[in-house]
């Protein structure tokens, strides 16, 4: 099989700005929240079809307050709409690899146990990428569904430690559906 490497030149660049206006456009409320991340690929443990753990992943994201639906306000207590830039770069057979994604997903949070500290969170939405590949991982296309699950921890003053499962894959809509896995430990404050 022929190996193909997408380079990302100008589309790394392209999906930041748009992000950026996006974010800029965007109505703003008392719970807008910019947020940074850093974390890194994974192994093939969980639903991905290779092996990118010694890759590196960058985010920048924005989070914006959403209605939380009736038939979720029984296990969940807000709800946001996040919009992301994800940079993920690795090196596959010697060679730089990287792959940049903007997304737009929905997601919800509710309370671990007794605390008001601390939530659990989990998102479905929508993702581009600059790429179809990321080292042995052919993504198919180039739109994907994106999911994430995670938890963060709601600092005293402001701002929020976050712990983030990242997954992106076709779900199924192609045959094959290989996925990406990534997780990112980011830091997020309203502005």
């Amino acid at each position: 099989m022929k190996q193909v490497h997408h380079r990302d030149g100008h589309h790394g660049a392209i999906a930041m700005a748009a992000w950026l206006v996006t974010c800029l456009v965007a109505p703003s409320v008392a719970a807008d929240q910019w947020g940074l991340a850093y974390g890194g690929g994974m192994s093939d443990v969980l639903i991905q079809s290779g092996e990118t753990s010694n890759a590196r992943a960058w985010a920048l994201t924005y989070d914006t307050s959403a209605s939380l639906p009736t038939f979720l306000q029984d296990m969940a207590s807000e709800a946001e709409w996040q919009w992301m830039v994800n940079r993920i770069v690795g090196t596959h057979h010697g060679q730089s690899d990287g792959l940049t994604t903007g997304q737009f997903t929905y997601v919800v949070l509710g309370r671990l146990g007794d605390t008001s500290r601390w939530r659990w969170k989990a998102g479905i939405g929508g993702a581009w990428m600059s790429g179809t590949r990321f080292k042995d991982i052919d993504l198919i296309g180039r739109s994907n569904f994106s999911l994430q699950a995670g938890v963060l921890y709601r600092l005293p003053a402001s701002g929020e430690w976050t712990l983030t499962y990242q997954h992106y894959s076709n779900g199924y809509t192609r045959t094959d559906n290989p996925g990406l896995d990534v997780w990112l430990l980011g830091w997020r404050h309203a502005f």
